[in-house]
C-alpha cells in the first residue's frame, strides 16, 4: 500500500519574483526584513523564504522579533537561529536552540517597547561581531502590530539592522509607503509595482 502523499505547496507568481531578487541579490548575503500586520501569511512567507534560501545556502540566519508568536524558540524571546534543515509545519514541530536569545517576558513590546528594541539591538551587535556569520543570509521576522508604538518599534527595527530588502505583505501599502518616507534614502529600498495586488514589496 503506498504512502498518502503531502500535498504541493503552491506558490503565488509574485512570491517567486520576490524570491528570485533576492536570489539574485549579489554584493553580499541579503538581509531581508519580512513585516504586515496579522495574519496576513508573514510566517508562511518566512517559511518558504528560508527552504528556497537553504538551496542556495547551506545555513540562513533567522532572527525572530515577533515575541507573540515566534517560529523556532518559545514565546516571549528575541532570538537569532540558524537554521540547516528545511522546515514546514507549525513552530513546534520544528523548535531548535538559538545562538543567541533574550527573554522579554511578554507577548508585546507594548509595556516596555526600550527594552524590547535593546535587546534586538544586542542580537543584532552579537551577530556584526562574529564574522563568521557573514557568509549566511538573514531573515528578519516582526511582529503583527503595525500600528502606533508597534509602528515605531518596526521603524526602529528597520533602522538598526538596514535591511537590503523590506517585504511588506498586508492588503495595503499604507505602512510600507510610510515606512520608506521615514527611512534615511540610503535604507528605503525601492516599491515593486508589479507586487502591489497583494501588498508584497521589496
Amino acid at each position: 500500500m503506498e504512502e498518502p502523499q503531502a500535498p504541493s505547496t503552491v506558490v503565488s507568481s509574485e512570491w517567486e519574483n520576490i524570491l528570485a531578487k533576492i536570489q539574485s541579490f549579489s554584493l553580499s548575503p541579503p538581509t531581508i526584513l519580512v513585516c504586515g500586520g496579522k495574519h496576513v501569511g508573514k510566517s508562511t512567507f518566512c517559511r518558504f523564504l528560508l527552504n528556497s534560501l537553504l538551496k542556495q545556502f547551506s545555513k540562513v540566519l533567522f532572527m525572530e522579533t515577533d515575541i507573540g508568536r515566534s517560529e523556532f524558540t518559545p514565546y516571549g524571546c528575541v532570538s537569532l537561529n540558524l537554521v540547516s534543515q528545511h522546515v514546514s509545519g507549525l513552530p513546534y514541530t520544528h523548535l531548535q536552540p538559538p545562538i543567541r536569545s533574550h527573554f522579554i517576558g511578554a507577548s508585546t513590546p507594548k509595556e516596555d517597547p526600550e527594552f524590547y528594541l535593546e535587546n534586538i539591538k544586542c542580537l543584532l551587535k552579537f551577530k556584526e561581531s562574529n564574522k563568521e556569520l557573514d557568509k549566511y543570509p538573514l531573515i528578519i521576522n516582526t511582529q503583527g502590530w503595525v500600528t502606533d508604538i508597534g509602528y515605531d518599534c518596526l521603524l526602529e527595527i528597520s533602522k538598526m539592522s538596514n535591511p537590503n530588502f523590506i517585504l511588506y505583505i498586508q492588503n495595503k501599502l499604507h505602512y510600507l509607503q510610510k515606512l520608506c518616507t521615514d527611512l534615511s534614502p540610503e535604507q528605503a529600498p525601492d516599491i515593486d509595482t508589479q507586487c502591489k495586488k497583494r501588498g508584497c514589496t521589496s
